[in-house]
């Protein structure tokens, strides 16, 4: 739940950030729009306190259509949202129910109303303060220092007069293009962050079922020897079985300080008495293991499993290591009813048998033939070993788990655990697909949010130039030139903004990998391929916007832009 919840709150930041710098930008680039509006009216004597009520009216107006249509377009989304899911899903007969809290709704006016009247008031005292001159004639946006707006002497050979142009803009016009510059930052910062939330997502998700490779799994709770060999033996009888483990186990005591290596007894400071786990699989399924671990068959010696996980002291990162001292032991020794039993040991092994898909445990084991495990069974008085369950892969895991539940009714067994790994595979999917239409939603909201933004700067930025675009074509700019000069401005915006925005999305990526940490620590993963994404998708955008807000102006009379007397 840690997890769930740092992971949901650095998401919900990176959405009210990102929404809130839309507010602020898009009120920010209406007034730039609207100065010299603003300026003619002042001329005529409108006071700055008129302005002033006049640009918090329209936020006020603005934010009561904006706000509601929100609430009710991320209701209506919410609705949608539990059809699809319940449709596509399989949760076992669970069903999700559409239902409102009142408390993201409220919060979600408190944050809007405060954003608009923040974006509001710093739009309506800059508007107040425009001298009419200025305004009028829209040129206070520029300041000019000869040196800082020096070109590249590289800059310049490569690129010409265009580019030499392009990259004096970016330095003369700081305000405008900063906008921009940031819109494309953010929009590149949040894809990068939220990209590795969705590699997270699915990692999480798909891990528990990765490795299982069986479909039912029965446990036979207090049953002796002889009881549940012979309900094993009647089920594995049954149609529809490809391959089957029947697992059983006991516990032997034994001085585990003997046999541990050296590097992992510090883990077990203060531990007085470990067992070890003794199992047997079925002699179909040794057979297969000694085979796939390329090991003779030997009934009387066992195959050792002794993977452990510990996590290293101070961080939250882990290492896999091996219990035993195989160079030292090759035979472990311990206790069973005070009897003293020796083991030994084959080989430790990797491939597992089925059911002990990723086990890591204090406790290791050594699986041994079901002879030797008998001959244990019969010399040292063992009653009823601690578990007994069988592990089944089925061709049609349905069918058999109604024959396996109606022959443990017909005969009067109710001490058992029946479990149909495939039905709660269906559900895993199925939750697969549900993190995926949420993790998905996130990307396209924030990437639809993003766009929008970089669309409506961009384009308003070049509809204010329309009147020096005017001006360099009069001087003689031929239009290749032009569209040289376009060309290389986008170059340079989107270079600047991937400088920036790359570290902030790597930052904001490790960010989800510490909250994603806090439960299962996989190591954090480069978002190599977000980044790649960023890069192609910020060039290709930003040039397509310049050139499509540039449309109004390729036939637009020169004399008419230069006077610029639209409002």
């Amino acid at each position: 739940m840690n997890m769930l919840y740092a992971i949901s709150g650095v998401v919900i930041g990176i959405i009210i950030l990102t929404s809130v710098f839309v507010i602020k930008n898009s009120f920010d680039i209406a007034n730039q729009e609207k100065k010299k509006m603003y300026g003619m009216l002042s001329s005529i004597g409108a006071t700055s306190k008129q302005i002033k009520k006049n640009v918090l009216h329209e936020g006020f107006i603005l934010g009561l259509i904006g706000i509601p249509l929100g609430i009710l377009s991320g209701i209506f989304a919410d609705y949608i949202l539990v059809i699809i899911i319940n449709y596509i899903g399989n949760f076992n007969d669970v069903k999700f129910v559409f239902s409102i809290s009142i408390w993201p709704v409220i919060l979600s006016i408190i944050l809007g109303v405060v954003t608009i009247y923040l974006s509001v008031v710093r739009a309506a005292k800059k508007s107040s303060k425009i001298a009419p001159i200025e305004a009028i004639r829209n040129n206070n946006e520029i300041k000019i220092n000869s040196k800082k707006i020096k070109s590249s002497k590289i800059v310049d050979k490569l690129f010409g007069v265009g580019g030499d142009i392009a990259y004096k803009n970016l330095k003369r016009n700081k305000k405008r293009n900063r906008t921009t510059i940031i819109s494309i930052v953010i929009s590149v910062a949040v894809f990068i962050s939220l990209s590795s939330f969705l590699s997270y997502g699915f990692k999480l998700t798909n891990q528990y079922y990765q490795d299982i490779n069986y479909d039912i799994q029965l446990y036979l709770r207090d049953t002796n020897e002889e009881e549940s060999k012979k309900i094993i033996n009647d089920i594995i009888k049954m149609d529809n079985i490809s391959r089957y483990s029947i697992i059983r186990s006991m516990s032997m005591t034994f001085d585990y300080k003997k046999y541990y290596n050296d590097d992992v007894l510090k883990f077990f400071d203060g531990v007085n008495d470990l067992s070890l786990r003794i199992m047997s699989v079925g002699e179909d399924e040794f057979k297969r293991i000694l085979k796939d671990n390329k090991v003779d068959e030997s009934n009387f010696k066992g195959l050792l499993i002794d993977k452990n996980i510990f996590y290293q002291e101070g961080s939250k990162n882990y290492k896999e290591v091996n219990l035993f001292d195989l160079n030292k032991f090759k035979t472990v020794t311990g206790s069973i009813n005070n009897k003293d039993l020796s083991i030994g040991i084959i080989k430790r092994i990797d491939i597992l048998p089925m059911g002990l898909q990723n086990v890591y445990s204090e406790t290791p084991m050594i699986i041994v033939s079901d002879e030797f495990y008998d001959y244990i069974v019969f010399n040292y008085n063992i009653t009823a070993t601690d578990s007994k369950s069988l592990y089944i892969k089925s061709t049609d895991a349905e069918k058999l788990e109604s024959l396996i539940k109606e022959y443990l009714l017909d005969n009067d067994i109710t001490n058992y655990n029946l479990f149909n790994i495939e039905t709660e595979a269906k559900a895993q999917r199925s939750l697969i697909i549900l993190v995926a239409i949420f993790l998905y939603g996130f990307i396209i909201v924030i990437s639809l949010i993003g766009v929008t933004n970089i669309i409506n700067t961009i384009s308003t930025n070049m509809n204010l130039r329309r009147r020096e675009f005017a001006m360099l074509k009069s001087i003689g700019m031929t239009k290749n030139e032009f569209n040289k000069m376009i060309n290389l401005e986008s170059i340079m915006y989107s270079t600047k903004a991937l400088i920036i925005g790359i570290p902030l999305g790597i930052l904001g990526s490790f960010a989800i990998y510490k909250a994603f940490a806090n439960g299962s620590d996989y190591g954090y993963l480069f978002p190599w391929q977000a980044i790649i994404i960023a890069i192609l998708v910020v060039y290709i955008l930003v040039s397509l916007i310049m050139h499509f807000a540039l449309r109004k102006t390729r036939n637009e009379n020169i004399i008419d832009a230069i006077k610029d007397e639209n409002i």
